[in-house]
This record gives C-alpha cells, sequence and structure tokens, in this order.
C-alpha cells in the first residue's frame, strides 16, 4: 500500500534529500551535487517536499512552492507543484502521487498551479486539474511551449495572475 509524507524544506533531513536525490535522478540527469544545489538554491524554508511511500521505500516525489496568486480580484495563497517524479514509470506511482497531492491542497485549502509541455496535459487533466487557456493568464514571462494547469479553485474565472518564475 502506498502512504504520503510530508516535510517542510526547512526542517528536512539529509536522509530524506537523499531520497529525494533518488528519485530525481531519474527524472533528471544531474549527479548528486548538482541535485542537492538545485534543491539548496530553488526552495524556501516553508515549501513543502512530498514523497510517494511503498512499504518503507520512496517511489515518487514533488515539491511544493508557497506562492501569491491572483485570480481575478481575490487574493489567494496557492501552491506551485515542481518536479514531479517517480522512481519508474508506468506503475501508477505518478497518478497516485498527484492524487494525494490533490487531497493534501484540499486539506490545505490552497490552490494547485503547476507548469507543463504539452505532452503531460492529459495526465494531469485525468487527475482533476483544469488547463487554463492563455487569454486568461497574466505571467511574469509567458512561453508558448508551457501550459498552465490549476487545481481547487473555487469558481470559475476570468484571469489568473501570477508574477513569479516558472518552477
Amino acid at each position: 500500500m502506498f502512504s504520503i509524507k510530508s516535510f517542510r524544506h526547512d526542517q528536512i533531513t539529509s536522509t530524506i534529500i537523499d531520497e529525494i536525490i533518488k528519485v530525481k535522478s531519474v527524472a533528471w540527469n544531474f549527479d548528486y551535487e548538482a541535485q542537492k544545489d538545485w534543491i539548496k538554491n530553488n526552495l524556501k524554508d516553508a515549501d513543502i517536499h512530498l514523497l510517494l511511500f511503498q512499504k518503507e521505500k520512496v517511489i515518487a516525489y514533488l515539491n511544493l512552492i508557497e506562492l501569491d496568486i491572483k485570480v481575478d480580484v481575490l487574493d489567494y495563497k496557492a501552491y506551485g507543484i515542481g518536479n514531479v517524479c517517480a522512481l519508474e514509470k508506468g506503475r501508477g506511482w505518478g497518478k497516485e502521487l498527484i492524487m494525494q497531492t490533490n487531497k493534501y491542497l484540499i486539506k490545505k485549502d490552497k490552490v494547485g498551479l503547476l507548469f507543463c509541455r504539452e505532452k503531460l496535459i492529459n495526465f494531469y487533466h485525468k487527475n482533476d486539474w483544469v488547463i487554463v487557456n492563455n487569454n486568461q493568464l497574466t505571467l511574469l514571462k509567458k512561453d508558448i511551449e508551457i501550459y498552465t494547469m490549476v487545481f481547487n479553485l473555487p469558481n470559475k474565472f476570468i484571469n489568473i495572475t501570477y508574477m513569479g518564475h516558472y518552477f
């Protein structure tokens, strides 16, 4: 059976970092030090690491980045979803990780925001994420090859504003 554990970045141990890097190294071909440096340089203390376990083994990982977004005229606290990866493809671990993340977002009453390539849209859509049309976005920088998706947004909206960088 699966279980999920969350860790605030400022409370993470070197053992958990090692486990995260094992999973991330499957998806991104960088050496251990480069992966460790990326984590150190890109995550803030309050960001969250979500790890999917099968028994005692970490099998999938993602991180949640605290964000502020504006939806129409309302400000929202949100989590940006990044570094979604699993030890093996085709085992359903990514799906399980996203479904557990959805539950986490609902429990924490946070909107989820992610950026992905076109080939991943169906995966996220099947897991209840909604694509945002480019004409509904105000971003610091727009990349026509990057798509934006949201989860747990309570109402229909006209525009989402996010003035941070892609994650």
